[in-house]
C-alpha cells in the first residue's frame, strides 16, 4: 500500500483533524487488507519525496505509453522498497 505525502500544517488544523490522512489511510488499508489476507501487507511512502504516484513516475522520466518502460519503472520502485525493507529489518535484529 503506498501513502500519500499529504502532510498538514499543524497551524490550521482543526480539532480531531487527521494531520497526515494519506499516510494514515494507507496505514489502515493495509492493516485490514492484511487481516483479510491472513498475510502481511506493508504501507510505504514513494522514494525522493514523491507526493504520490502519478508525481513519482513523473519524475522518473517514463514515457507512459511504453509498457516495458512503465514494467521497468515499477521494478525498479518494488526494488527500492526491498531494500528499505531488508535494511528496517537488519536494524531491528541490532
Amino acid at each position: 500500500m503506498i501513502g500519500e505525502r499529504d502532510q498538514k500544517d499543524p497551524k490550521t488544523l482543526k480539532s480531531g483533524q487527521d494531520p497526515w490522512p494519506g499516510w494514515s489511510g494507507a496505514k489502515s488499508v493495509a492493516e485490514g487488507l492484511g487481516k483479510k489476507l491472513g498475510r502481511i501487507v506493508s504501507a510505504k511512502l514513494l522514494p525522493d519525496g514523491a507526493k504520490d504516484l502519478r508525481a513519482w513516475l513523473a519524475g522518473t522520466g517514463v514515457d507512459v505509453t511504453n509498457a516495458e518502460e512503465c514494467r521497468q519503472a515499477g521494478q525498479a520502485l518494488m526494488d527500492v522498497f526491498s531494500t528499505r525493507e531488508a535494511a528496517e529489518a537488519a536494524r531491528e535484529t541490532k
